[in-house]
C-alpha cells in the first residue's frame, strides 16, 4: 500500500471505493507499480498502450469497481486489463 494511502487510512479519511488505484497513489507510486507489473510479464502477452488506456476508461465507468478492484471477479483491474489474455468479465464482457 502507497505511502499516502496509509497516511489517509491513518488519519481516518474514507478513500474512494470508485476509484482506480492511479486516483489513490501518487502518480510516481503508481507508475512504478505498474511498471513493475508489466515489466514482469511476458511482452507478448500486454495490451498496447492505447487498448490498456481504453479498458481503464470503461472499468472507470463501471458501477462494479471498488478501490480498483472488480466486484464481480476479484482482479485489480490494472493488472487485469494489462494482458492480452484476459478480459472484463461475464456477463458484461465491456473488453
Amino acid at each position: 500500500m502507497s505511502s499516502a494511502v496509509e497516511q489517509a487510512l491513518a488519519r481516518g479519511e474514507k478513500l474512494c471505493r470508485r476509484c482506480l488505484l492511479r486516483d489513490l497513489v501518487t502518480p510516481e507510486e503508481y507508475a512504478r507499480t505498474v511498471t513493475r507489473v508489466r515489466d514482469a510479464l511476458n511482452p507478448r502477452l500486454l495490451v498496447s498502450d492505447s487498448e490498456y488506456a481504453r479498458r481503464l476508461s470503461l472499468c472507470e465507468s463501471c458501477e462494479h469497481i471498488q478501490g480498483g478492484t472488480c466486484m464481480r471477479c476479484g482482479c485489480l483491474v490494472e493488472v487485469r486489463a494489462l494482458r492480452k489474455d484476459q478480459h472484463c468479465p461475464p456477463p458484461l464482457r465491456r473488453w
